[in-house]
């Protein structure tokens, strides 16, 4: 009696948990023994004796791809993001969740680095219509005097100037119609400080200082081992932040394209050395060609830099033409000189024949006259 009041609790338990994996759809020898894209059998009939009858069960929503029809098993489609509503990532990595980040991308070549945050839901400022960047082309500029000459223009609007490189400056211009007529000239004299400028629409919002540009890049030398997308993301991230990696060029033979958002595009070009399980491989990053026309999201500060050394390095050109007709004149007028004074070496005074030819006269005329 003894034996069989502790097997029964046992059996008792068995039955309940034998129960418990019907409800979930079969025993536990069925879900253990069940392969990949099999259909779970529903037992039907068997109060009835009928062991033989199945039908096969719906296998209902995908929790990989959140379409109905398949098991996430043998799923092929990309993921589905059950926080933000899109595919390409699972909610654990979606970056609605991960909430703010900060980034240290571009740091992989001279001049490009840059911090990038991120932040969920936030939207680009919209820029109004009416800012300008007004670039000085001659004289001495400052913040103090480029608002006084706005100021002498249109009295009745509070300049705010800010000064976002070493010749240019942004301000907000009372409305695009006034912007629009000085935008339009090649350049307009500030009379006030004798400055001369050219003014241009910015697509700068207020307060900011620079935009980044978009554009594709190429990754060639990239071993087979690092041909995916996770991983071109990561070495990509050396030149920028990046939009997409164009997955055919991860299959075909050749450079792997990134798009991406950087600083200067065009600047991005020379050799990284990344170490991938203790081997180095050198890659190489070169802009592609586009007939020079990258996606420019604002005048970037490299850009605006060029331009400087350019009219500097013509002020160089202007000043060393002048230096070098000063010095030719000078050469010549020597030269006029030293051929004068030997000319009158050799005559041996005959410049000064005229004088003596007077004295002589004037000796004969004396005697003439005596």
């Amino acid at each position: 009696m003894d034996q069989r009041s502790q097997q029964n609790p046992q059996q008792q338990g068995n039955r309940q948990n034998s129960a418990l994996w019907d409800r979930l759809g079969g025993g536990k020898s069925e879900a253990g023994y069940r392969g990949r894209g099999d259909e779970v059998p529903d037992r039907v009939g068997m109060a009835d004796g009928n062991r033989g009858s199945y039908k096969p069960r719906e296998l209902g929503t995908c929790f990989w791809c959140g379409q109905a029809g398949h098991h996430q098993a043998t799923c092929k489609n990309e993921p589905f993001c059950s926080r933000c509503k899109s595919t390409g990532h699972i909610a654990g990595k979606c970056h609605d969740a991960q909430g703010s980040s900060l980034q240290m991308l571009g740091y992989g070549f001279p001049g490009q680095g840059f911090f990038n945050l991120r932040i969920p839901g936030s939207h680009p400022q919209q820029v109004p219509g009416n800012m300008a960047r007004i670039q000085i082309l001659s004289g001495e500029a400052s913040v103090s005097k480029v608002e006084a000459e706005l100021k002498h223009l249109v009295d009745r609007w509070d300049w705010k100037v800010k000064q976002s490189d070493d010749l240019e400056y942004l301000v907000l211009f009372p409305n695009t119609n006034i912007l629009d007529t000085f935008s339009k000239s090649s350049s307009i004299e500030l009379a006030l400080h004798n400055i001369k400028a050219k003014v241009f629409r910015s697509e700068l919002a207020p307060g900011a200082s620079a935009m980044r540009q978009t554009g594709w890049i190429k990754l060639f030398n990239i071993p087979d081992c690092a041909k995916n997308a996770e991983a071109i993301k990561l070495i990509a991230e050396l030149a920028g932040e990046v939009i997409v990696v164009d997955e055919l060029s991860l299959i075909r033979e050749g450079p792997v394209r990134v798009k991406l958002n950087g600083r200067d595009i065009s600047k991005i070009r020379g050799f990284v050395q990344v170490f991938i399980n203790k081997v180095g491989y050198e890659i190489r990053f070169v802009p592609e060609e586009s007939g020079g026309r990258l996606q420019k999201m604002g005048p970037p500060n490299a850009q605006r830099r060029t331009q400087k050394r350019k009219r500097m390095k013509m002020l160089e050109i202007q000043n060393w033409n002048g230096k070098k007709m000063k010095r030719l004149y000078e050469e010549q007028d020597k030269s006029k000189r030293s051929s004068y004074q030997a000319g009158t070496k050799e005559t041996g005074g005959r410049n000064h024949s005229g004088g003596d030819i007077t004295h002589t006269t004037m000796s004969e005329g004396g005697g003439g006259g005596q």
